[in-house]
């Protein structure tokens, strides 16, 4: 119910103007079949043909009800109902969350085994040649036959896991920040609200503000908008319309899935 709430606030907001246009177009329709019917009243010599007349004029009346009534319904939406819908709320959107960048573990091997030493055992060949017996060095006292040469133990090698990188957040992609006013700024009168409203699945961003020092009740000024501003104007805020204290201001940018990244805010004070 929530999406189909939104989307019909969407069309509301973004094509009026052709809503106005189509209904203009259909209002011009039954004008027409109202004139005609009209004059052919007028020139009709039967009653059945005055009667059928008749009901045709009946018909481009009600249609021109009909249009005037749904004309009607669309400016009401548009200027009481649209201010008061939280659409966030009704599409249920999840903050987004930003993956670091997956990394290559590579492990390291320390430590690398001795070369095994060869020791001649002495023992005469298969030919009845005798070999050539070991020299020991001066350090040895044990006798060349006493000498049992253990091998030796290879270390197990051991993982050394690369340190993770931490993600990088690129304003280039995803931007939301309220340059100006600035943080605790005194404003008054009609003030303008800069800053930056981008992602890579822009659908529109919205400003709102909240009264007192614990905002808990947010209303939208302004409309929807549907172009990004990358360090531009976002809008106008009118405080003639506010009480004199401390005001919260938000910007939120949502996706065209309904999701969004966490809002900017700003503290400010009215001295009207």
């Amino acid at each position: 119910m929530g999406n189909v709430v939104t989307f019909l606030v969407t069309v509301l907001d973004r094509y009026t103007v052709w809503l106005y246009v189509l209904l203009g177009l259909i209002s011009l329709y039954y004008l027409r079949r109202l004139i005609m019917a009209r004059r052919g009243r007028g020139r009709s010599t039967y009653t059945i043909e005055r009667e059928v007349a008749a009901h045709k004029e009946w018909q481009a009346l009600v249609g021109i009800g009909v249009v005037l009534a749904v004309a009607a319904v669309i400016v009401s939406i548009k200027m009481f109902v649209l201010p008061e819908i939280d659409i966030t709320k009704l599409s249920e959107p999840t903050p987004t969350l930003t993956l670091p960048p997956a990394t290559k573990v590579f492990a390291t091997l320390t430590g690398s085994p001795p070369a095994a030493s060869e020791t001649d055992s002495g023992t005469p060949s298969a030919e009845g040649t005798p070999s050539q017996t070991a020299t020991p060095s001066q350090n040895d006292t044990t006798a060349p036959d006493m000498m049992d040469p253990q091998p030796a133990e290879v270390p197990e090698p051991t993982m050394e896991p690369q340190p993770t990188a931490a993600p990088i957040a690129s304003s280039a992609q995803v931007g939301v920040a309220i340059l100006s006013p600035g943080y605790d700024a005194t404003i008054s009168g009609s003030t303008i609200i800069y800053g930056i409203a981008t992602h890579p699945q822009f659908q529109f961003y919205k400003l709102e503000y909240s009264a007192g020092d614990q905002p808990e009740n947010w209303n939208v000024f302004g409309s929807l908008h549907y172009q990004q501003v990358d360090g531009g104007t976002l809008d106008s805020l009118n405080t003639t319309a506010l009480p004199n204290g401390v005001v919260w201001l938000r910007l939120t940018v949502v996706d065209q899935e309904g999701n969004y990244p966490e809002p900017a805010l700003v503290r400010v004070n009215i001295q009207n």
